[in-house]
């Protein structure tokens, strides 16, 4: 069976947006075959099917992190990729690095400039917040002789000189381990990042899936993606299948990161394999492509879709139950957003 399954309601009847939401809300319920919801969450609370959710307001988007998205956007709703610039200085870097052995592709060190941007950009983040003196940045994330061994205002970074394609390790450079707290708060503020943002939730999936600029809304379809947590049998499986793991859920402490906890958010890291799948295709990887060659009895992925001109009443409705920016993101600048975005 394919891994992946599309749910855009009939095709001659698609979703109001008022059964669109009461579809997503009892997804696991229908999903799980289980009669009523009772019998459903005491499998979920056992060994059932665990589902997280994510929402795009572009229905046509791929599944991939933001720090991977291409520089020249695919779509006139597509987010430009902000790490740009950094992508270009460190590419321009006089690195001498073995190029991956097949024609047209690009070379190891394009590889290494797209992560090393990354992680100089989150460490950029948290070392002028310290600055600023915000109190959610622990002190502990960020060590100078960490942060020396990159590249200090574009003049260096580490790497293995010897490193080529052809290593057995994944990713050949030697890199900071960073916190994957740190990283997600830069994410939760702008920072493009690896990770893909998940929600337990499939009603926060839907307000951020009913939440384009106003220029957009009602103008295209939107998608609320589901990801079933695969179990140790099955993960075996995926592993064998992959060659290695495929991705890891991360649950980083909510304490200091108000947004992922208003949002019951967790992340999703896949960049291991990303890796190797950019090794094989000179390409950054969506979460469909790393799944696409895998045989499961039931799927792992699921995508809801509901038409554009449904989109700004489902909108209404999620504020009317108070799932708005405002309660998702909570500061006095989404306040005034949400305020605005009702007139």
């Amino acid at each position: 069976m394919p891994v992946f399954e599309e749910i855009p309601g009939s095709a001659d009847k698609p979703f109001s947006a008022e059964q669109f939401l009461s579809y997503v809300r009892r997804a696991e319920l229908l999903w799980s075959g289980k009669p009523n919801a009772v019998e459903a969450a005491k499998w979920r609370a056992g060994r059932g099917d665990k589902w997280v959710y994510r929402g795009h307001w572009d229905a046509r988007w791929p599944l991939l992190p933001s720090a991977w998205r291409p520089i020249v956007p695919e779509f006139a709703t597509s987010r430009k990729n902000a790490l740009a610039p950094l992508i270009e200085r460190f590419s321009n870097l006089p690195l001498d690095l073995a190029p991956i052995h097949k024609p047209g592709h690009p070379s190891l060190a394009e590889a290494a400039a797209w992560e090393s941007s990354m992680i100089e950009a989150v460490l950029e983040f948290h070392l002028l917040a310290r600055e600023l003196g915000f109190p959610q940045i622990n002190r502990k994330l960020m060590r100078p002789s960490e942060y020396d061994c990159l590249l200090v205002q574009g003049t260096k970074y580490r790497y293995n000189p010897s490193a080529t394609w052809d290593t057995t390790e994944p990713w050949p450079f030697g890199s900071i381990d960073l916190d994957s707290g740190a990283v997600a708060l830069a994410q939760h503020h702008g920072i493009p990042t690896h990770y893909l943002d998940w929600s337990e939730s499939p009603v926060v999936a839907c307000h951020f899936a009913a939440s384009p600029p106003k220029e957009f809304l009602g103008e295209v379809d939107i998608a609320v993606w589901a990801l079933r947590e695969t179990n140790l049998e099955e993960g075996v499986t995926i592993a064998k299948a992959l060659n290695g793991p495929c991705y890891q859920f991360i649950f980083p402490p909510t304490d200091w990161n108000s947004y992922l906890r208003s949002q019951r958010g967790l992340l999703l890291d896949y960049s291991i394999y990303g890796f190797s799948f950019f090794k094989a295709h000179g390409r950054w990887p969506s979460l469909r492509d790393i799944l696409a060659p895998l045989d499961m009895e039931k799927p792992i992925l699921r995508k809801m879709i509901l038409r554009k001109e449904q989109v700004p009443e489902l909108r209404a409705l999620l504020d009317v139950e108070r799932i708005t920016q405002a309660h998702l993101m909570p500061t006095l600048d989404n306040v005034a957003s949400t305020i605005i975005s009702r007139w």
